[in-house]
């Protein structure tokens, strides 16, 4: 939060670049789910392994537009969370219980093949509350709530620690490469220590019993977790799959949170200096 500016921009700059970063990185998140989620085939194949060659058979098989999955609901989140990550982070917890749904719903429409049982938010939200009742549309949220304190934390002490570093020690940098780049170490720390959780949610996400009655909607074989609560998922994940479990789709997972932390690093410093010249030019004509 830059104090020289007023809430209402600060805000707004927040929602500003969470839905830009959003909108950029949204590829790379789905084939990140998919690859959170995917069970390997008896032969012990997994349906996506390389990010590229991946991404590649995903435009061949559902078009390119499949890379967007789930982008509307996922910018709702991205908006809601921009705006009040930048302007009370503190208060994330409450505000992230609010906004899970629109991540539960991300996350099954981005798994969704080319048969698609969710085409929209309200049809989306009817089918699930029908089937698994309203409780559904909070799947997961345990997790979120354990790993957003440290995301948050990790992710802002890492960019402070980075810009004190470029400030004291580095003259050739503008302000933007500086926020770009330690963005970037933000993003790269951050998931590190949250992939677990993130892993987890996305499990508790999909499964249950919509995943055997529709096993053909989705584009991969979603690994079996019958569990609905946090600690009988963790144990299930690690009998099943050991630690590895908790770090599938690392790759896309590291790539998306520095390129999209760094994003929104940069753009966010960027916003705040289009509000600051808005306010210079609004003093100078009051002035006159």
């Amino acid at each position: 939060m830059s104090n020289d500016l007023s809430n209402f921009q600060n805000s707004l700059s927040g929602a500003v670049t969470g839905f830009f970063s959003g909108v950029l990185t949204a590829p790379l998140d789905v084939l990140k789910i998919r690859m959170q989620l995917q069970k390997a085939s008896n032969g012990g194949v997994l349906k996506y392994n390389h990010i590229l060659k991946s991404i590649v058979k995903i435009c061949k098989e559902e078009g390119i537009r499949a890379l967007w999955k789930g982008n509307i609901a996922a910018q709702y989140l991205s908006i809601s969370y921009g705006a009040v990550q930048f302007y009370i982070y503190e208060q994330c917890m409450k505000t992230f219980n609010k906004l899970n749904t629109f991540d539960f719903l991300r996350t099954r429409f981005a798994t969704q093949g080319n048969h698609h049982l969710y085409r929209n938010i309200p049809q989306a939200t009817y089918l699930v509350i029908k089937n698994e009742g309203v409780k559904a549309l909070y799947k997961g949220v345990v997790p979120s709530v354990v790993s957003i304190i440290p995301y948050i934390g990790t992710s802002f002490q890492a960019h402070s620690v980075a810009m004190n570093y470029f400030n004291r020690f580095t003259v050739c940098f503008t302000d933007g490469t500086k926020n770009f780049i330690s963005g970037g170490i933000a993003g790269i720390l951050s998931k590190c220590v949250t992939l677990p959780m993130d892993n987890m949610r996305k499990v508790m996400q999909v499964n249950g019993e919509i995943a055997k009655r529709y096993k053909n909607v989705y584009a991969i074989e979603i690994q079996e977790n019958n569990s609905t609560r946090f600690f009988g998922c963790m144990k299930n994940m690690y009998r099943t799959e050991g630690i590895k479990g908790f770090y599938k789709g690392l790759k896309p997972s590291l790539i998306k949170s520095t390129y999209g932390t760094a994003l929104t690093f940069f753009l966010l410093e960027e916003c705040h200096s289009v509000c600051r010249l808005y306010n210079q030019r609004k003093q100078l004509n009051k002035s006159k």
